[in-house]
């Protein structure tokens, strides 16, 4: 007997809109706004990947409960049904030890130096210190979507120091601007993709457990 099918097109349209509503204009934000949109994001992708594996629990428990499929050997349904060790709860449980979480990490970073006026230079490769930065980003297998939110992070935040020192001299300036503009669309890109890529991998995943379960249970 087949089990539903989890449609992981529903995830990748609800991403993508989350990411055109937070994300689309991530290169003209500035650091508060890019760490809130982020965490708005994912925020969002998280919810998007629960929502789907809970909605395909509860399809599942139709199914074999009131639909097409429904038990009618009764030890079977009640072992089915089972409040303490049931397919729902078991389903429950599994989410629970493999749980995403939308976390933060603090980080430091490198400050430029203040453009002189007065000598009309600056030196890029100077700084003069560090300042710290909260990244918050989505934990599904490892933290890499949190490093990513720190790496553009920070390429926001060098490209608003750039963009402060380049008003007083203005040399080269639109062509750096452009640069960086690219370069954080393009990780704006590796996140929102890698994202979708491991929650596949995380629904897979449950609908993997999902399986296991109603085999135990002899549905299947």
């Amino acid at each position: 007997m087949l089990t539903n099918m989890i449609n992981k097109v529903i995830l990748n349209n609800k991403i993508h809109e989350s990411a055109e509503m937070f994300l689309a204009d991530i290169h003209l934000m500035g650091e508060d706004e890019v760490n809130n949109n982020l965490r708005y994001f994912s925020e969002k992708a998280k919810d998007a990947a629960e929502s789907i594996l809970e909605e395909y629990i509860f399809e599942v428990v139709e199914k074999y409960t009131s639909g097409a499929f429904a038990l009618t050997d009764r030890e079977k349904l009640s072992a089915f049904i089972n409040l303490s060790n049931g397919y729902q709860q078991q389903m429950l449980d599994w989410i629970k030890a493999h749980p995403l979480e939308v976390k933060e990490t603090s980080f430091d970073y490198p400050k430029m130096e203040e453009f002189s006026q007065e000598t009309n230079t600056l030196s890029p490769n100077i700084i003069w210190g560090t300042g710290t930065l909260v990244a918050v980003g989505l934990f599904i297998f490892t933290n890499i979507w949190i490093a990513l939110a720190a790496e553009i992070l920070t390429l926001v935040l060098t490209k608003y120091q750039k963009d402060k020192v380049d008003k007083q001299r203005a040399i080269g300036a639109e062509i750096q601007r452009k640069q960086y503009e690219t370069a954080i669309k393009a990780k704006k890109n590796q996140l929102v993709n890698g994202m979708i890529e491991e929650l596949e991998k995380w629904l897979d995943m449950g609908e993997s457990a999902s399986t296991s379960i109603l085999s135990t249970l002899s549905v299947l």
